[in-house]
């Protein structure tokens, strides 16, 4: 399949919003958000123009959730190298607000940050994303049983961590 310039700046416009929702909820920044939706749709861009793409329009945007998924992980496997290298702190920003289940937004992002990366990914994917097991577990190039055990001690740290934080 290939969209000509203008088809791809329309898909751009509509998918934009959500693909940025999920790179925050990965990486955690608003600019790093940026860079990885900016490079994943450039990734898209290269691969349609090359008609690299053979499936329909619908699989659009799976598709992009796909390479975003893995380019924010890039993201946070060269943050990880850069920080061991540097020892800097970690760039955190939390978004203001509450949650719907009463819980300091702020709060919550600081425990998604702290978790492992393939816990915290397999989390954003099928709980607040709602991938399905199948699509996190092609996303991640693990197993559906992998994704389950990911998401369950996820659940399990952030409630720690969200339970001995003050509020």
């Amino acid at each position: 399949m290939r969209l000509d310039d203008d088809a791809f700046r329309a898909w751009v416009a509509q998918s934009h919003g959500a693909a940025l929702r999920l790179a925050r909820r990965m990486v955690g920044s608003d600019a790093d958000a940026e860079d990885v939706v900016q490079e994943s749709y450039v990734r898209a861009y290269v691969a349609l123009r090359g008609d690299r793409f053979r499936s329909g329009p619908e699989a659009l945007t799976p598709w992009l959730r796909r390479i975003v998924t893995r380019v924010g992980l890039d993201a946070l496997r060269a943050r990880r190298r850069s920080l061991e290298s540097s020892e800097a702190p970690i760039d955190e920003v939390p978004a203001p607000g509450r949650t719907d289940a009463g819980v300091d937004r702020a709060s919550l992002e600081r425990a998604l940050a702290e978790l492992p990366v393939a816990q915290r990914t397999a989390f954003v994917l099928r709980e607040i994303e709602g991938f399905s097991l199948e699509e996190t577990a092609e996303a991640l190039h693990c197993t559906v049983g992998a994704v389950e055990q990911r998401v369950l001690r996820a659940w399990a740290g952030l409630k720690r961590r969200l339970h001995d934080e003050p509020r």
